[in-house]
């Protein structure tokens, strides 16, 4: 393998036992409070305080690894009253929880700094499907350089060479291009989530990773990454791909 390969393994392994760490404790948080919601015992102000937190705390996270370059990528979050996301033009390792955006359960602007131009794709993706709680979009390196390859398969684009993406990701699915926060867009990725996707490329762009909660969104965020690595460092060389019956029995196992 060569050193800029070597070392693209290196970039996407190293603290793999910390972040895993971090996300169990955020994944408890959330479910703490989802629990809450759910019994009717959580007023709107700790919702809003914890879903601002986790947004910058992981906005943090994200760019520490090398997935959020400049000001790119957005993180939101579902509201009982509509959805809490990231602000345009702020890096996500620079996010303030005071100025996050809040947007209705349509999307519109309703206090805060104007969110990103790509809150409509959160929007449509929070319309498409209710259990969804949270969305993260990334120009992550390996993720942004894959979307970027001619001929993928639209609902499955990287394919399955350990049981990680198909357990925490499934099947990688690939919205066309068009230009950043378009209606059509839109329209296409809240069509994969109707589907039941939660990885999706988009073209010549990036990602959206998809969960129930942030923290189940940024593991896939991070084995969508990973996967993306593989993809590329591996091309052209004889791979062993898992076969259709191993990836069957690995989503049964979590389904």
């Amino acid at each position: 393998m060569g050193r800029c390969s070597q070392r693209g393994v290196d970039d996407a392994t190293r603290g793999s036992g910390d972040r895993d760490r971090c996300l169990d404790r955020r994944d408890a948080d959330e479910a703490e409070l989802a629990s809450k919601r759910s019994q009717g015992g959580c007023d709107g102000g700790a919702e809003l305080d914890q879903a601002a937190s986790s947004i910058t705390t992981l906005g943090g996270e994200l760019t520490a690894a090398g997935l959020s370059p400049g000001t790119t990528g957005n993180l939101s979050v579902r509201l009982t009253d509509g959805i809490l996301c990231t602000p345009t033009g702020v890096a996500l390792g620079a996010l303030d929880p005071a100025r996050l955006s809040r947007l209705d359960r349509d999307g519109h602007h309703r206090s805060g700094p104007r969110p990103t131009k790509e809150s409509v794709l959160h929007a449509a993706i929070y319309a498409a499907d209710p259990s969804i709680g949270a969305v993260i979009h990334l120009h992550a390196p390996y993720v942004a350089a894959v979307s970027c390859l001619a001929g993928l398969d639209p609902y499955d684009a990287i394919p399955a060479m350990t049981p990680y993406l198909t357990m925490r990701a499934g099947p990688v699915a690939v919205v066309p291009y068009a230009a950043p926060g378009s209606a059509r867009s839109a329209a296409k990725l809240g069509a994969l989530v109707a589907r039941g996707h939660r990885a999706i490329l988009m073209a010549n762009h990036g990602c959206m990773a998809i969960g129930g909660s942030l923290s189940q969104a940024a593991s896939i965020a991070y084995e969508l990454e990973q996967a993306a690595m593989l993809h590329l460092v591996m091309w052209g060389l004889p791979v062993r791909r898992l076969s259709a019956s191993e990836v069957s029995e690995l989503r049964r196992a979590v389904s």
